[in-house]
C-alpha cells in the first residue's frame, strides 16, 4: 500500500527530471521560424524545415511544462523563456495555417497525414487558453477557420476508415486512431463531434481488435500479439466505452505489463506507416504516456486498487527515462528507444518524455491528494461521467467551469446581498480567471451568532469551485492523546494541508486554538497551555496562506475580539467577516420564493412590524430573527388560506421568537 510519504519522495524525484527534460527540449527551438528541429542532425545542420509533428508535439509539451513551472513556483526567468517560445511557435508557425494550410501540415517524411494533423489540432486547441493567460496576442479566428476544415476532414476519414491511418494506403493503426480522437476531442470539445450513433462502428471495431489481441496473448501466439497497439486500443475503448471495459482494461494492462522488459521498455511494435516515406517505430515512451493516461482515468473514477496495480509498470518506465537520457556534444535529451542510430537525440521523443513525466507527476500528485483527503471529514465533487480524457483536466481548465448558482442560492444576511458580491469578486472569480486556478486572496475568518450560515457559505464556495471540502474539528487536533499530543497532531494535519491543491478547508469550532493570549510579560510557569497552542498555530497558518493553493476559513460563533491579535493580523487571513442574523431586506429575500404570492404581502408586513417593535423596545432587547426561525415561520403557514391576516402571522412569529429551547413532547 502506497502512502503519502512515499509519494512525496517519488514526486520530488520526478520534479528534477521534468526540469531536465524541459531544459533539453528548449535547445531544439529554431527562433527564426518558430519551429523545432527534428533531431540533432537537423539542429547541427541548421535545416530550414518546419517539421510539423516535432513542432506540434513540442508545443504541447512546453505548454504543459509552463503549467508545471507556474504550479511549482519555479524560476520566473525560465517561465519567461518558455512563454517566449510558445509565443514564437504561435506567431511564426501556427499562424501560417490561416494563409498557407498545406505548408504547415506537410511533413518532409510523410507529407500531409492524419497523425500530424491530429497534433496540429491539439496545438490550436491550446491557443485560446494561452491568449486568455496573456501569453499570446494574435488573431486566432483565421487559424480556426482553416483548422475547422482540417478537423472535419479528419473526422470524416476516421469514421470512414473506422480508425486512423498514417496515410490513406496504410492499414488502420490505433496509435494514429488514438491521437486523431484526442485531437478532435481537444479541438471540438469532446462530445461535440462523437455522437454514439456516428462512432458505434469505430467502437465496435476497436472492441473486436482488443478481444482478438487478448486471445493471441492467452493462446501464446506472440508473433501476433502487439502490446503497444493493445494499449492504444484499450485507451480508446475506455473513451467510447463498450461493454465489460473495466475487466478488459485490467486484463489488457496485465498482458502488457508481462511483456515489459526489466529496463522498462516494451517490444517493438508493428510499423505505423508502410506506404509513407518514413517508417515510424512506436517508442516505449508513447506506451508509457498512454499507460499513465489510463491510470489517471482509473484514479479519476476512484478505482484505487486498479490504479495501484498499474503503477509498477509506470515506475519501471521512469527508470527507462533515467537510463536513456543522453548527451551529444552540448545537446541533451532522448531518442526513440527502438532507434539504432548512434549519437541521435530527437526533439519529438524528448517532447513525449517531458509530457510523460509531467503527467506522471500529475498522477502521483492526485493519488497523494486522494490519500490525504481520505483521512479527514470531506465532501468530494460529483464525478463527471462525460469527460473524455481525465488526464487533460489540468491542461484544459477554463474560466467557464465556475458554477456561481451555488453562491447565488446562499441566504445572504447582509443588505442587498453585499456579502456574496464581495465573495465572488475577491475569491471565486479570480480563481476562475487564473489559468492554473490558483487562489490569490482565499483565507478568511467568519464570525457571528449560530445559525447564520457560516458553514453553508464555505460549502457554497466549494461547490461553486467544484473543489473538495475538508472540515477540520478539534477532534483532528486532539486525536494523538488529547492536549499532550496536540503538537504532533497539528504538525501532521498541516503537513497534509500543504500537500493539497484546489481544496476548500473549514476550521470548524476550532476557535479555542486561536484564543487571545494573556497580555503583558509571561514566563514559562505562568503561560497557559492555550497560549502555547495558539503560538504554535500561527506559523502554520502563515505557511498555509503563503502557499496559496487552498481556500481556508476559520468559523466561530464568538466575537472577533476573542481571537488572538496575531491571528487577526492580515498576514494570517485575508478577510474577517461578520455573518449576522439577516437584515429585514435579507429576511424578505429569503421568504419570498417560499410563500404563495397571496400571503407574501402579509408576511412581509409582519416582518417589518417586528423590526419596528424591536427598534422601539426602549431598553428591552428583543431577539434577532434567524434563518432557522424564518424557515419555521414558512412551514407553520403551509395550511393558511390566502386571506390570513398580518397580525396572525406576527403573533406566530413572536411565539417562535420566545421559544428558547426545543419544544417538549408533552
Amino acid at each position: 500500500m502506497i502512502d503519502a510519504i512515499e509519494l512525496d519522495s517519488q514526486i520530488e524525484s520526478i520534479n528534477k527530471w521534468i526540469t531536465k527534460a524541459g531544459d533539453a527540449l528548449q535547445k531544439f527551438y529554431n527562433p527564426n521560424l518558430g519551429v523545432f528541429w527534428r533531431d540533432t542532425t537537423g539542429l547541427e545542420a541548421k535545416d530550414q524545415g518546419l517539421h510539423p509533428t516535432a513542432t506540434n508535439r513540442s508545443f504541447l509539451a512546453l505548454r504543459e511544462y509552463l503549467r508545471f513551472l507556474e504550479e511549482e513556483d519555479q524560476s520566473v526567468d525560465t517561465r519567461d523563456k518558455v512563454k517566449q517560445i510558445l509565443r514564437g511557435v504561435a506567431e511564426k508557425y501556427l499562424s501560417i495555417l490561416g494563409s498557407n494550410p498545406k505548408k504547415i501540415r506537410d511533413s518532409t517524411t510523410n507529407g500531409v497525414n492524419m497523425f500530424t494533423d491530429s497534433q496540429l489540432l491539439i496545438s490550436i486547441s491550446l491557443l485560446s487558453s494561452l491568449k486568455r493567460a496573456g501569453i499570446l496576442d494574435i488573431d486566432i479566428d483565421p487559424i480556426k477557420r482553416e483548422a475547422d476544415l482540417v478537423a472535419k476532414e479528419r473526422e470524416a476519414n476516421l469514421l470512414l476508415w473506422k480508425g486512423g491511418r498514417g496515410n490513406p494506403e496504410d492499414d488502420v493503426h490505433d496509435f494514429v486512431t488514438l491521437y486523431c480522437v484526442r485531437g478532435l476531442d481537444a479541438y471540438f470539445g469532446g462530445s461535440a463531434w462523437s455522437d454514439p450513433s456516428k462512432t458505434s462502428e469505430l467502437r465496435d471495431r476497436i472492441n473486436r481488435d482488443v478481444l482478438q489481441m487478448l486471445a493471441f496473448h492467452y493462446a501464446g501466439v506472440t508473433s501476433r500479439f502487439d502490446p503497444s497497439e493493445l494499449i492504444f486500443s484499450i485507451e480508446l475503448l475506455n473513451r467510447f466505452y463498450a461493454p465489460d471495459v473495466p475487466q478488459l482494461t485490467r486484463r489488457a494492462i496485465q498482458s502488457i505489463a508481462e511483456m515489459q522488459a526489466k529496463d522498462g521498455s516494451f517490444p517493438t511494435a508493428r510499423f505505423v506507416s508502410y506506404e509513407g516515406h518514413g517508417l515510424l517505430h512506436v517508442a516505449s515512451y508513447e506506451v508509457l504516456l498512454t499507460l499513465t493516461h489510463i491510470t489517471a482515468r482509473e484514479l479519476f473514477y476512484n478505482e484505487i486498487e486498479t490504479c495501484e496495480k498499474f503503477l509498477p509498470s509506470i515506475a519501471r518506465g521512469f527508470e527507462l527515462v533515467r537510463t536513456y537520457y543522453n548527451t551529444v556534444r552540448d545537446t541533451r535529451g532522448w531518442a526513440n528507444d527502438h532507434a539504432r542510430k548512434k549519437n541521435l537525440i530527437e526533439s519529438w521523443t524528448t517532447a513525449i518524455v517531458l509530457t510523460f513525466l509531467i503527467h506522471y507527476h500529475d498522477l502521483l500528485f492526485q493519488l497523494r491528494q486522494h490519500f490525504v483527503l481520505q483521512k479527514y471529514e470531506r465532501v468530494l465533487p460529483k464525478i463527471s461521467s462525460t469527460l473524455p480524457w481525465p488526464d487533460t483536466i489540468p491542461m484544459s481548465r477554463e474560466p467557464g467551469w465556475l458554477d456561481l448558482a451555488y453562491l447565488d442560492s446562499f441566504w445572504d444576511p447582509t443588505e442587498k446581498g453585499a456579502l456574496i458580491k464581495v465573495v465572488k469578486r475577491e475569491i471565486v472569480t479570480p480563481i476562475g480567471n487564473s489559468w492554473i486556478h490558483r487562489p490569490k486572496k482565499a483565507s478568511f475568518i467568519l464570525f457571528g451568532p449560530p445559525g447564520t450560515g457560516k458553514t453553508r457559505l464555505v460549502t457554497c464556495i466549494a461547490k461553486s469551485l467544484d473543489w473538495p471540502l475538508v472540515t477540520l474539528s478539534p477532534r483532528d487536533f486532539l486525536s494523538n492523546g488529547g492536549i499532550e499530543g496536540f503538537e504532533s497532531a497539528a504538525t501532521e494535519v498541516f503537513v497534509d494541508l500543504l500537500r493539497l491543491r484546489r481544496v476548500v478547508v473549514l476550521f470548524d469550532e476550532c476557535e479555542d486554538f486561536f484564543k487571545a493570549r494573556p497580555q503583558g510579560p509571561q514566563n514559562l510557569e505562568t503561560r497557559t497551555t492555550g497560549a502555547f497552542i495558539t503560538a504554535g498555530m500561527l506559523p502554520r497558518l502563515q505557511a498555509l496562506r503563503d502557499k496559496r493553493w487552498l481556500v481556508f476559513s476559520l468559523a466561530t460563533n464568538g466575537a472577533l475580539k476573542d481571537l488572538d491579535e496575531a491571528v487577526k493580523r492580515r498576514g494570517r487571513f485575508d478577510f474577517a467577516q461578520n455573518i449576522p442574523n439577516p437584515t429585514l431586506d435579507a429576511q424578505i429575500r429569503y421568504v419570498s420564493p417560499m410563500i404563495p404570492s397571496q400571503r407574501l404581502a402579509a408576511t412581509e408586513q409582519s416582518l417589518r412590524e417586528y423590526e419596528q417593535e424591536k427598534a422601539d423596545a426602549w431598553g428591552r432587547k428583543l431577539p434577532e430573527i434567524s434563518f432557522a426561525t424564518l424557515g419555521d415561520l414558512v412551514k407553520e403557514g403551509d395550511n393558511d388560506d390566502e386571506k390570513v391576516q398580518m397580525k396572525i402571522i406576527l403573533e406566530r412569529l413572536k411565539k417562535l421568537m420566545r421559544r428558547k429551547v426545543p419544544e417538549s413532547f408533552v
